[in-house]
């Protein structure tokens, strides 16, 4: 059994910030920093919308191996990402110590079981992810712990416009991201299918 399956929840050491988001995974994978972004810079538009309203600015942390490389080569392409806040890790040791409300996960492709995902639930965390970062699991999972966006715009537009963080903030409010680690640990324990899950878990690599 791997790891992801086998390792308890822990509920998050410290409470969330109000408007701190996580993007964490690999940055040298194209996938990931494609989704992150075309992300960003839609926050950076949006952002323009808004310059006049007074509002909680929104703060992304990205973490992960390559993540200052990542960051530094995107600000230096698009300067208009000076504009957003932005907190760079390029190591962690344990993601129950981050304090960002939730972790987004903009993918545009890619497939497989995202072990960030799961990981992230595992923690405490709840995910904001697109069709992508909850493929593999069925909505009796990831709707305990996840909300679904159609797409990279929509996702920036809950963390930028207060009117829409607002609502996005009462939708984190009610999720529970324990009870959908437990929900996909109890479907891999009980699935016909356990051995070719697991084979999948293996393959993929982190969102």
């Amino acid at each position: 059994m791997i790891s992801v399956i086998d390792h308890p929840a822990c509920a998050r050491k410290l409470k969330p910030i109000p408007n701190r988001w996580l993007l964490i995974g690999n940055w040298t994978r194209a996938e990931n920093c494609e989704g992150a972004q075309d992300f960003l810079l839609t926050c950076a538009e949006l952002l323009k919308e808004i310059k006049n309203e007074t509002s909680l600015p929104a703060i992304f942390h990205i973490a992960g191996y390559g993540s200052d490389a990542f960051i530094t080569e995107i600000i230096k392409q698009h300067p208009e990402l000076k504009n957003i806040q932005i907190i760079v890790s390029s190591y962690y040791q344990n993601i129950t110590d981050f304090t960002e409300m939730a972790l987004l996960a903009p993918l545009s492709r890619g497939a497989g079981i995202k072990l960030k995902t799961i990981e992230a639930w595992a923690a405490g965390i709840p995910v904001i992810g697109t069709a992508q970062a909850f493929s593999g699991l069925p909505k009796s999972i990831w709707h305990h712990g996840g909300l679904r966006v159609s797409s990279i715009t929509e996702m920036a537009r809950l963390c930028i416009l207060p009117s829409s963080y607002n609502r996005l903030s009462r939708d984190i409010d009610k999720l529970n991201a324990i009870a959908a680690y437990e929900a996909y640990q109890t479907a891999i324990r009980s699935s016909d299918h356990i051995s070719a899950l697991e084979k999948k878990l293996r393959e993929q690599s982190t969102i």
